[in-house]
């Protein structure tokens, strides 16, 4: 019995070795990037802010951290960006691959990963990224699909409004309110398109929401 307390001992000893020794190294990982962001972050917004400005081509970007910090600078600046702006900075992130990435990132195992992606195509508002998205409606995460549903709402043609009316009626029981998003989009932007969900024999949860946004958005047709 003694030697089988020592050996659990021991390996408790070591479980939390790894534990101590994992932590520092996420803590070290988390400080080395907030150095390399504080670094490069000035000469990104410079960079987007004379791009936008006409006063310089498009910024050269170089290496996974500089690329990683002027993705952020960009999001960041996209959400105030309107008209001819908010679309020059779209065609930017375009000819430098940053949708080109995120397309690519809907089709990665990890869910977090494709979460992220369509997260940042939802931002980003480019209709190149119309193609992925729709193939996104398919994925086996709730809030993946209607991320993406949300943004073919605002962005898609006529032709994926049918596909994005029918992931959100599907999952408005398990992602509610990422749901009642795209029911929201396809409002203000196709109010037609909430038809379907206004019939008698759409998903009770979905009716409610479709009835509620044509309320709200005063839905006259």
């Amino acid at each position: 019995m003694t030697g089988v307390l020592a050996s659990v001992v021991a390996w408790l000893a070591v479980a939390i070795g790894l534990i101590v020794a994992l932590n520092i190294a996420n803590r070290i990982v988390v400080r080395r990037r907030e150095l390399q962001e504080r670094r490069l972050r000035p000469r990104a917004e410079l960079s987007i802010a004379e791009y936008l400005a006409g006063s310089a081509g498009p910024p050269d970007i170089a290496g996974k951290g500089e690329r990683a910090v002027m993705l952020k600078v960009a999001i960041e600046a996209i959400y105030d960006l309107r008209g001819t702006e908010r679309a020059r900075l779209v065609e930017l992130l375009e000819q430098r691959g940053f949708v080109a990435d995120a397309m690519s990132g809907l089709r990665a195992r990890r869910r977090a990963l494709r979460l992220r992606a369509a997260e940042t195509l939802a931002v980003i508002g480019s209709a190149v990224a119309v193609p992925a998205l729709t193939a996104g409606l398919n994925d086996r995460d709730a809030l993946v699909r209607t991320t993406c549903a949300r943004t073919l709402a605002e962005v898609g043609g006529d032709d994926v409004t049918d596909s994005a009316v029918a992931t959100a009626e599907r999952d408005m029981v398990a992602a509610p309110g990422a749901a009642a998003a795209v029911v929201l989009a396809l409002g203000i932007g196709r109010p037609s398109a909430l038809a379907p969900l206004l019939r008698r024999g759409a998903a009770p949860e979905a009716r409610l929401v479709a009835i509620a946004v044509a309320g709200v958005l005063r839905l006259s047709e």
